[in-house]
């Protein structure tokens, strides 16, 4: 356990960690190796109810806790939806971790993956003869921005569950994991069985060549782009052919803790190099409710806009106040116009499709008159737009007024 201890030596030791527990062995183990070094914990454990028995690791683990005088943050789970159940329970798991980091104001995640797990995943990966930007599985990696550390690679399931003897750390084992209904168990319980403790040394030593080789080509394409991004925005060069324009994205986004790195895919990636050598401004949908974006040259990652708006009627003249605007009877004279009471109801309302409006020089369309103003496309969702009882748009806020209403004095003012 020597390794699982020099990693967990690493961590601060003045910080507190969220532990995954399941009342596993490996799992176990880990918590107890890190309660015995002094370690400030939480431990977070989620019930599936998909065991009959599932209740009884949950009674498990909180009888160690109390007995160690240690939080515990549990949740329970009994709907889903028809997809796969262990994306879902994945998904679940990291998000209640990542949200018990943030209640306890923790540092990090704790898990206990170890070497068998990690040669599944490397047999896996070869079994699907795709890229993958890491073989096997990382000691620290990041979700939603929360550090995932891993301190048990170093070691396989065998010693941990020997740990759990000696130390008399009871644990339970979970049947599921020895049903065959799912990849990563079918590897588990038939491939890796077959394979020796030896052979899975030496597969693990050639992952870690690999990795060696691959983080000092991802360290040279780091660099590279470190000269291409600031802040967040990436000035794109076209001059890079698309292998290396790819490899940049990919780069660029895993960089990104934002985003879950295992879907990152080679598709996403080609259509993201496909959308980089096109239109200036575009953008393409990332996982999880993200947004890639290119601007003026400038490429940047950001969460999805959803398309907000809002209508209000103003039958009299009035001070209002509202999230987006206020009416006021003061103002600067590009924020108001003279309104006449044959003009009422007002409607003050967000941009529609085809709105224009008649200026002194011609009609012209709003949304031009944005571009025009340099506001930015962020705010111009909720720009306020006031029209008359007609439709007929009135007045644009610091943009533009209507021909008709620019000699006299204005008398109502629209102030974001």
């Amino acid at each position: 356990m020597e390794k699982v201890r020099e990693a967990l030596r690493k961590l601060d030791p003045q910080a507190t960690y969220v532990i995954g527990v399941s009342g596993g062995p490996d799992s176990m183990a880990l918590l107890h190796l890190a309660v015995s070094m002094g370690l400030d914990v939480i431990v977070a454990l989620v019930n599936y109810h998909k065991r009959v028995d599932s209740d009884l690791d949950y009674e498990l683990v909180k009888a160690y806790a109390k007995s160690h005088g240690l939080r515990l943050a549990y949740l329970e789970v009994n709907e889903y939806t028809k997809e796969n159940f262990q994306a879902q329970a994945r998904t679940i798991r990291y998000r209640f971790f990542v949200e018990t980091v943030h209640r306890y104001q923790a540092k990090g995640i704790l898990l206990a993956h170890h070497a068998d797990d990690c040669v599944e995943t490397i047999l896996m990966q070869k079994a699907r003869h795709t890229r993958v930007p890491y073989l096997g599985i990382a000691p620290l990696s990041y979700y939603q921005g929360v550090p995932v550390y891993r301190p048990c690679l170093g070691v396989f399931k065998e010693d941990l569950a020997h740990y759990c003897e000696v130390e008399g750390v009871a644990y339970r084992i979970d049947s599921s994991n020895l049903e065959n209904h799912y990849t990563r168990n079918y590897f588990r319980n038939v491939v890796l069985k077959k394979t020796g403790r030896e052979e899975k040394e030496r597969l693990l030593s050639w992952a870690s060549v690999k990795n060696e080789q691959v983080q000092r080509q991802q360290d040279k394409l780091e660099a590279l782009l470190a000269s291409e991004v600031t802040s967040g925005f990436w000035r794109i060069d076209l001059s890079h052919d698309d292998k290396t324009l790819g490899e940049l994205l990919d780069c660029f986004l895993r960089q990104d803790q934002r985003l879950d790195p295992r879907r990152i895919s080679a598709a996403l990636i080609r259509e993201g190099v496909h959308m980089l050598r096109g239109k200036k401004n575009s953008q393409m949908d990332l996982p999880d409710g993200f947004q890639l974006k290119k601007q003026d040259g400038q490429v940047y990652v950001c969460l999805k806009t959803v398309k907000l708006s809002y209508a209000y009627q103003i039958d009299a003249p009035q001070e209002l106040q509202t999230p987006y605007f206020s009416l006021q009877t003061r103002g600067q004279d590009r924020e108001g116009i003279p309104v006449r009471m044959q003009d009422f109801p007002l409607t003050i309302r967000t941009i529609q499709p085809g709105d224009a409006m008649e200026l002194s020089y011609g009609t012209k369309k709003v949304s031009r008159l944005f571009i025009d103003a340099k506001i930015p496309r962020e705010k111009r969702q909720l720009w306020p737009i006031v029209c008359d009882c007609h439709g007929k748009i009135l007045l644009v806020p610091k943009i533009a007024k209507n021909k008709d209403y620019l000699m006299e004095k204005a008398t109502l003012f629209v102030v974001q």
